[in-house]
């Protein structure tokens, strides 16, 4: 008995972030900075057929495309399985499969570009701190009344990095990399800051704050 699956088994990439799949549609997440992607893209059934919609040739279980990023339009959410959020942008392919039997379907493939949010580094008095995933916080015990000297740097360096203190205030912004010297109260024992990083394209393509 010949096979009707039609299922995407595999959807990935060398500078693919996440995907989200469904029956039939899929979100890939790119670095919005990319101009192009390369997707391989495998079928679960070892004899089923698949091709991008303009292409004239099937090619059995598995193609490999680089699809170019320069065209993009604004999201508001694709709805169903796969969604963007809104701000974001997409790109949009879509693929013919042809089942073992016969069976046919058509699938798309929503391109998201989304912003990198990461920080390369946080550095108090030069020494690199590690986060701490459980407390959600990066540490440092320094000499009471001392000036602890922040640098904070971000993995995209276009990317806006702001030190706010617990209320919220705004201490220093730079982008890519910040610097700045805090003066310590020596009464309280435990002094917080927050760390937010936002998209050079604007806080609706990405803010992150830890």
């Amino acid at each position: 008995k010949k096979s009707n699956n039609t299922e995407i088994e595999t959807i990935t990439g060398e500078k693919v972030l996440q995907v989200q799949k469904g029956t039939e549609k899929a979100a890939v997440y790119v670095d919005d900075q990319l101009e192009e992607v390369e997707l391989t893209i495998t079928l679960e059934n070892d004899y089923g057929h698949l091709k991008l919609e303009d292409e004239q040739e099937y090619e059995l279980k598995q193609i490999t495309r680089t699809i170019k990023l320069n065209e993009t339009e604004t999201e508001e959410g694709t709805g169903g399985e796969a969604e963007e959020t809104e701000g974001q942008e997409a790109n949009r392919i879509r693929l013919n499969i042809k089942a073992e039997d016969g069976t046919e379907k058509e699938y798309e493939i929503v391109i998201v570009k989304q912003a990198n949010l990461e920080l390369e580094t946080v550095e108090v008095n030069q020494e690199t701190l590690t986060y701490d995933k459980e407390k959600e916080r990066y540490e440092k015990q320094v000499n009471n009344g001392s000036k602890p000297q922040i640098t904070i740097t971000a993995s995209n360096p276009n990317q806006t990095i702001q030190l706010l203190d617990a209320q919220g205030n705004i201490l220093k912004t730079g982008v890519g990399t910040i610097t700045t010297t805090q003066n310590l109260v020596p009464t309280n024992l435990t002094t917080k800051y927050k760390i937010k990083v936002i998209s050079n394209k604007g806080e609706e393509y990405g803010v992150d704050e830890k």
